[in-house]
């Protein structure tokens, strides 16, 4: 039977509590629970384009009735908020499970991926000096990290993205900050970085919404290397695994669908 969305996140966490999980998920089980993810990403935009319309209706009402509209309004906005965070704080939730079935020896549903050849086994950083003092305050930092980005200054930037990711793990910013950290490596010609980076992003953070668009990155990133099939094989992944996500479109185009 398939599961609703809205319940996706809670039935999602009882499957991966340290008693019902004892050996690796299979991949057919893995793609499930990613798009059913995915499905639920996809309810929390439809919940906040839901939340728009009702402002909107707000401002277009007049009349004796306007008192009870509003009412009427504030109350769906409340319980649509309500919906929202709750389904963000089950996907954090879901995340941090991950990673610590990842630490425990059970395989989490991570992407199939082809390891580049100039990969190793290696464990040295992927920043090579310290990373910057932190403020103590996550969203300044990863604020700070974004402005950097946004004035092109990618060597400091990827910096306070790595500061943000080691700092504040299980900050919702986490995510955003090694995805971002890939593409400035990317921008600065270091290929090897970037797509170490992008699997950081998809070992740490499987259930990312981030997660469709760093594939599509790294497919993007794998042609201009002339890893053609590598790259092929990565818009593929987000196809298949992430439907309803934005980048599918993306991937649909490159692969000529």
């Amino acid at each position: 039977m398939r599961l609703k969305p809205f319940y996706l996140p809670a039935a999602l966490s009882l499957l991966l509590c340290a008693g019902c999980v004892s050996t690796s998920l299979t991949p057919e089980d893995q793609r499930e629970m990613q798009r059913g993810v995915a499905e639920t990403v996809s309810l929390v935009r439809q919940i906040r384009s839901d939340q728009a319309n009702l402002q909107e209706r707000l401002l277009g009402e007049t009349g004796g009735d306007l008192q009870s509209t509003l009412e009427q309004i504030l109350s769906e906005v409340r319980s649509l908020s309500g919906r929202v965070e709750q389904l963000e704080y089950d996907l954090a939730d879901l995340n941090r499970n991950f990673r610590t079935l990842r630490a425990g020896g059970v395989s989490p549903p991570t992407e199939v991926s082809v390891t580049p050849p100039s990969r190793t086994a290696s464990t040295t950083p992927v920043v090579s000096e310290p990373p910057p003092a932190t403020s103590g305050n996550p969203d300044d930092d990863y604020t700070a990290a974004r402005i950097d980005y946004n004035i092109k200054k990618y060597e400091q930037a990827a910096r306070e993205f790595e500061a943000v990711f080691q700092n504040y793990p299980d900050h919702h910013t986490a995510d955003n900050a090694l995805f971002w950290e890939a593409d400035c490596y990317a921008k600065l010609g270091q290929s090897d970085k970037a797509l170490e980076t992008y699997h950081r992003l998809y070992d740490n953070f499987p259930l990312s919404d981030k997660v469709p668009d760093g594939l599509f990155n790294e497919g993007v990133l794998l042609l201009s290397l002339g890893r053609r099939d590598e790259g092929e094989e990565k818009f593929r992944q987000v196809i298949q695994d992430h439907p309803l996500s934005a980048a599918r479109e993306k991937a649909e185009k490159r692969l000529g669908n």
